[in-house]
């Protein structure tokens, strides 16, 4: 990012020289050093970079996509969807007559794996368990779902 301030300074000495502000260039700067002496090559050049960032950021900042506030994009930022309160209780109640089909352990093992994309170790690491029982929860919940929706 640019910052609003001159990054190089010009001190007069016996001769003139060109100092350069280390932070302004590194943002990580863990030297003790604030001003670092170049010649007038390397002035340039760093000049050149500067110009450079500024219309990178120009143009990032010119054709940014805006975004529009309604009710679909709030929904997908959320993972929210606006449905019927007669849709809510009918998922309420297909849930809970799945986890009592299945067992809340796993369903919850399912749930890690296939909605939030975490692997089998992972969720067998968080548990405590073995990564065999990971799983044969998870596939016995798929077995579930296919022998429910009547799928191969």
């Amino acid at each position: 990012m640019i910052k609003n301030c001159d990054k190089t300074n010009s001190i007069e000495n016996e001769k003139r020289t060109n100092l350069i502000f280390l932070s302004a260039y590194y943002t990580n700067n863990c030297s003790e050093q604030e001003y670092i002496e170049v010649n007038d090559e390397i002035l340039e050049a760093y000049k050149e970079f500067n110009e450079i960032d500024r219309r990178l950021y120009d143009w990032d900042r010119n054709h940014r996509q805006k975004i529009y506030f309604d009710e679909i994009y709030i929904g997908e930022v959320l993972e929210k969807r606006t449905s019927s309160h007669e849709e809510y209780v009918s998922e309420k109640i297909f849930i809970e007559n799945l986890i009592s089909l299945c067992g809340k352990a796993v369903f919850y093992r399912s749930m890690q794996h296939y909605w939030n994309g975490r692997t089998l170790q992972d969720i067998a690491d968080e548990e405590k368990v073995s990564i065999s029982a990971v799983y044969k929860s998870v596939k016995a919940f798929k077995q579930l779902i296919c022998d429910i929706y009547k799928l191969n």
